[in-house]
């Protein structure tokens, strides 16, 4: 079972790297012009919200999605702050670059 999973999972050779390199999308960078266009608006933010799905599992952050839908409302301003803050001093907080990452093998032919 080992060898199934490394060779699947294992990382790219050099010549793998310089395939994928040509067939990777153009990468967006942040510049200063970027940045100033950014706004976030409450309207926005609730529609997104309640767009959640609530058969989701949390992330790291344990919240619930059935939590942030039920209580899209009463969250959005305290979100909208807390977004604010976080973009205009440049920095997020640790458990946004976070993530839950499980492989799913494919089946075995």
């Amino acid at each position: 079972m080992a060898p199934v999973y490394s060779s699947a999972f294992a990382p790219p050779t050099t010549n793998e790297i310089g395939a994928m390199g040509a067939m990777m999308p153009a990468y967006f960078s942040m510049t200063h012009e970027n940045c100033l266009s950014v706004q976030f608006n409450e309207g926005t933010m609730l529609k997104k919200l309640q767009k959640l799905r609530p058969d989701k599992s949390q992330g790291p952050d344990d919240i619930h999605p059935m939590f942030l839908l039920r209580s899209a409302e009463e969250v959005v301003k305290p979100l909208m702050i807390l977004f604010k803050a976080s973009y205009s001093a440049g920095v997020l907080p640790a458990d946004w670059k976070c993530a839950n990452i499980s492989p799913i093998g494919n089946r075995l032919q």
